[in-house]
């Protein structure tokens, strides 16, 4: 299932979505080493988990976690009914997080469920709250709030073999266990451009690349520490890009983005076979820009939302444009996973303007239904 969350496009924000192998260790801190913020967002100095509906049982995560058993699942698992769609973004009496600087979607595969970070406009002469919420398949619930929420540098990636949704605070990777954000690693160095995330399945590890405005960089995490690629080509200086593992070619894809806020725009297609960055030449090619993709695991078919709105698919060679009524509109802050339990792509984007709002959409058998 595909999941895009994003915000109005008064202010974009640059980011963007099997082979068993040998299982690997979690080494992780068991206290959380206070993260630098930017100055202009005062990070509270509490952190409270918020009561609301009563959560999900979850099993403590398993530093052996098995790709195979998650890839069966995903596989053989009935498509769960959806509630029919509604006008609002949100019911009565139900709060809907704002879409801003900061916040990432991603999916807990563990819990089963869409996950978000973002960080809450204070009231006059307040300071800002940064905020963790899940996706209940209806409304979006707070699980945590205060610093104990990170804020998001880039997008947010699920990997299995460490049981984890992981998102990068400037150098420093966070992953959520189902109650709260702990401390794995930092990268080696300052991370200085778009950090774009993606689990590398036939590899079996994280892939980061800070794709920054004198080049970019490939790591990969092995659950323990992080590890830099050699790699003589990489896409530089592309923010905002759609970024997403292929299984079917046994690789990462990249696609546009831009070279700076508001100013040109890529429409280039990237691969990364865990060696090396190479460019693709397609026949045919999206239009260029912001944009957010995903894989969507019920269809094998790699899916692209453009910041025109045009939706794209990526069969491993080229790219072939998608009719769709009613379709969103291209957020910012927008987000796009894969719910492999709702077997459809979730979409989460800001609408209306920075820190107005936001939207929730799904993708499934060709069609966008807005939640």
């Amino acid at each position: 299932m595909l999941v895009v969350l994003s915000a109005g496009a008064g202010a974009v924000f640059i980011r963007s979505h099997k082979h068993p192998t040998a299982s690997r260790e979690l080494s992780v801190t068991s206290t959380p080493t206070p993260l630098a913020t930017p100055s202009a967002f005062p990070v509270p100095t509490d952190a409270r988990p918020i009561e609301t509906t009563p959560p999900r049982t979850l099993s403590a995560p398993r530093a052996h976690a098995s790709r195979a058993a998650v890839a069966t699942a995903s596989a053989s698992a009935t498509r769960v009914p959806k509630p029919a769609p509604t006008a609002s973004a949100a019911a009565p009496g139900r709060v809907t997080p704002d879409a801003s600087a900061g916040s990432a979607v991603g999916y807990f595969a563990a819990g089963g469920y869409p996950i978000l970070v973002n960080q809450q406009h204070p009231a006059v002469g307040g300071s800002y709250v940064f905020t963790t919420w899940k996706w209940d398949g209806t409304h979006w619930v707070k699980l945590l709030e205060g610093t104990g929420s990170p804020y998001a540098a880039g997008n947010m990636a699920y990997d299995p073999a460490v049981g984890m949704t992981i998102v990068m605070t400037g150098s420093t990777a966070r992953g959520w266990n189902g109650s709260s954000w702990i401390d794995l690693a930092r990268v080696p160095g300052a991370i200085t451009g778009q950090p774009y995330l993606a689990f590398d399945a036939a590899r079996n590890q994280l892939v980061l690349l800070d794709s920054n405005p004198t080049g970019a960089v490939t790591w990969t995490f092995d659950g323990r520490s992080w590890k830099q690629a050699a790699s003589s080509a990489a896409p530089a200086q592309h923010y905002g890009a759609g970024f997403a593992y292929d299984p079917r070619i046994r690789a990462i894809v990249l696609v546009g983005g831009r070279p700076s806020m508001g100013s040109g725009a890529f429409n280039d297609t990237w691969t990364w076979d865990g060696t090396a960055w190479q460019q693709q030449h397609p026949a045919a090619a999206p239009s260029g820009g912001y944009g957010t993709m995903a894989f969507d695991s019920a269809t094998q078919q790699m899916v692209l939302l453009e910041e025109n709105g045009t939706t794209w698919t990526w069969s491993g060679s080229t790219w072939t444009p998608l009719a769709s009524t009613p379709r969103p509109s291209y957020g910012s802050y927008s987000g796009m996973i894969d719910d492999s339990v709702h077997h459809d792509l979730f979409l989460w984007e800001g609408v209306g303007g920075y820190e107005s709002g936001s939207q929730t959409w799904t993708y499934a058998n060709g069609t966008w239904t807005r939640r």
